[in-house]
């Protein structure tokens, strides 16, 4: 039986209070639950949708201009694409044990057989606006709930069914014989399949979009400096980015203090957007000098890569397969790793003049004065994590914890990138900073980094 379920006043789809919760849990107010168009189902509603029997939170795939996708071939043509998201907990047995893997496990979402994917663009994001501005920053990240925050935030999000939805080979209805050159036919850079089937391509609902010297970051979940079909999937997607002139490149998160993972979404609902917008500018940044971790250049010198196919170069000049993209993940730099630290551990301590360090208890600020215990908790973050998630800071060096002295680069050189805010469009301005300190912590606390949290002045 499906609990009661609420309506707003506005008729939008109505959405059960659990389904309510897991949407605000991803960083969404109660109204932009409502305006994202998804709502739950029963098993029969979900069947006629999807083809699977099973109660669940139905999510709604609109174009940029708000259309509803429709699938073109098979059995589901002409109907709109969902995709289901199961509440396996409701589901009678018989319907779980016909979807569990081997080991017992059953997806976490849904779609129709045979209907490929579909890229998710939000309602909450004016899409239209967005395209008209190549200059604006775009995000491209795993999961529609991921895409329905970075949007919430007034980070323009795409988002993918998973980290290899970008790609499929499910007709659209088009030709799909011979060689002729469109996006079908298009090699993934492994070779032709003996199979004849035509080859995963870009999916075509993305081709229009004007990727053009647009910046792109790509934020997938940050446990995926562990996980090297994910960085493949990665390392692919900047090549399609790239194959159409986009420029390209990886914003990695960091995970929590106990090595707990983060997706774009629960890092915005844990750390707020202007740590997401420091941490974006300093891997864009990155990009730009020595230190980038989406390498391009000749597929000779890049063993390993992803060789760019098919599209065109900024210039016009058609990709051939010479030039590839090599994703190889690094230690941070100095300042991508403070803005890191900050991002994670801002909520739990404040800093008072002239008085100290406050750590927070869960019930009340706790005066701690000197930054030993801070220091020990950047410690913590800063050291890898033996059988857990590694935070993206911790890689070999990280075993110096900072000793000695420290201090921030000058990033007066950064590139500028914009970005809408809640209510409106907002410039990401440059980060500007010169300060030497003689100690991490010291680093940390400087109020070039938008400052920690300051604790009210008490009687």
């Amino acid at each position: 039986m499906m609990p009661t379920k609420i309506v707003s006043q506005n008729d939008h789809p109505p959405l059960t209070p659990e389904h309510l919760a897991k949407l605000i849990s991803s960083g969404l107010t109660p109204e932009q639950a409502l305006l994202t168009g998804h709502r739950s189902v029963n098993a029969a509603e979900a069947k006629q949708l999807t083809g699977h029997e099973l109660p669940g939170l139905l999510l709604t795939y609109t174009d940029p201009s708000g259309k509803p996708y429709q699938v073109m071939t098979g059995k589901w043509a002409h109907k709109p694409f969902y995709r289901l998201r199961p509440d396996w907990a409701a589901a009678r047995h018989a319907q779980k044990e016909h979807y569990q893997d081997a080991d017992g496990a059953a997806p976490k979402y849904l779609s129709p057989k045979d209907c490929g994917n579909r890229p998710y663009f939000s309602p909450l994001c004016d899409w239209r606006r967005v395209m008209r501005k190549t200059s604006e920053l775009v995000l491209l990240t795993e999961g529609e709930l991921k895409g329905d925050a970075g949007c919430a935030y007034g980070f323009p999000a795409i988002a993918g069914a998973g980290v290899s939805a970008f790609v499929d080979r499910n007709s659209r209805g088009e030709w799909m014989a011979g060689s002729d050159g469109s996006a079908w036919d298009i090699d993934d850079g492994r070779g032709d399949d003996d199979d004849g089937q035509p080859v995963a391509r870009f999916l075509p609902e993305l081709e229009s979009f004007p990727w053009k010297n647009r910046p792109v970051g790509i934020v997938f979940d940050s446990d995926l400096t562990k996980k090297f079909p994910v960085r493949k999937s990665l390392e692919s997607l900047l090549t399609h980015v790239r194959a159409r002139a986009g420029e390209g490149f990886p914003v990695l998160l960091p995970n929590e203090l106990d090595g707990s993972k983060n997706g774009l979404d629960d890092f915005l609902a844990r750390h707020g957007r202007e740590a997401l917008r420091l941490i974006i500018e300093c891997f864009w940044a990155m990009q730009g000098n020595r230190n980038a971790m989406a390498k391009y250049g000749p597929a000779s010198k890049l063993k390993g890569g992803t060789k760019i196919m098919g599209g065109r170069t900024a210039d016009g000049q058609p990709h051939d397969g010479s030039q590839a993209c090599l994703l190889k993940i690094t230690e941070p730099e100095a300042h991508t790793k403070a803005v890191m630290t900050w991002a994670v551990l801002k909520e739990g301590w404040a800093y008072r003049p002239s008085l100290g360090w406050y750590r927070w208890t869960g019930k009340r600020w706790e005066t701690i004065g000197d930054a030993t215990l801070l220091a020990a908790e950047i410690g913590r973050f800063l050291t890898p994590k033996i059988g857990s998630n590694e935070t993206v800071a911790s890689m070999p060096t990280a075993k110096r914890k900072w000793r000695g002295a420290a201090s921030f680069p000058n990033r007066s050189g950064i590139r500028r990138i914009t970005s809408a805010s809640r209510t409106g469009c907002s410039t990401l301005g440059t980060i500007r900073s010169t300060t030497t300190a003689p100690s991490f912590i010291a680093l940390a606390a400087c109020p070039t980094l938008t400052t920690w949290p300051r604790v009210a002045q008490t009687g």
